[in-house]
């Protein structure tokens, strides 16, 4: 007999590995709202050109660089010449010039509060393009893509 052995227990230990991918990725501030650039009501008597400018929000992975453009065009920040197409009468157009710039820079920062990218749109007409102008209600539909 024995006084004072204790039984032993095997001791084992295995090493496990976790792992996680981090998604680049881009997205839209409230992707599915819509902007809008109101340039009118343009008056044809007053000679004046008409801009508007809107700010779009977006965030990217942070690192991450992405192109932004016009879907189905060149993936350029440039002022595209582009036309309003009257709602009732599709032959007459009004031209004008849509520009983007990203003054942030294309590099996500991620997608905390206060990282977010800014696209700026400004869409522009000459007085001199709607001078003769169709009476009516004009529009042209814009998408706007962030691609890698």
């Amino acid at each position: 007999m024995c006084i004072g052995a204790q039984a032993q227990t095997a001791h084992s230990t295995k090493s496990t590995l976790v792992q996680a991918t981090v998604l680049d990725t881009c997205k839209f501030e409230r992707p599915g709202d819509s902007v809008t650039l109101g340039l009118g009501p343009l008056d044809p008597s007053n000679g004046v050109a008409a801009s508007q400018s809107q700010a779009v929000k977006f965030s990217c992975t942070n690192g991450y660089t992405v192109a932004v453009g016009i879907a189905g065009q060149a993936m350029t920040q440039a002022d595209h010449p582009r036309s309003l197409t009257h709602k009732t009468f599709a032959t007459q157009t009004i031209p004008y010039t849509l520009s983007l710039r990203t003054p942030g820079g294309t590099t996500g920062r991620g997608f905390g509060l206060g990282n977010e990218l800014s696209l700026d749109l400004l869409a522009q007409v000459a007085a001199g393009d709607y001078a003769n102008a169709l009476g009516g209600a004009y529009e042209d539909a814009v998408v706007i893509e962030l691609r890698p």
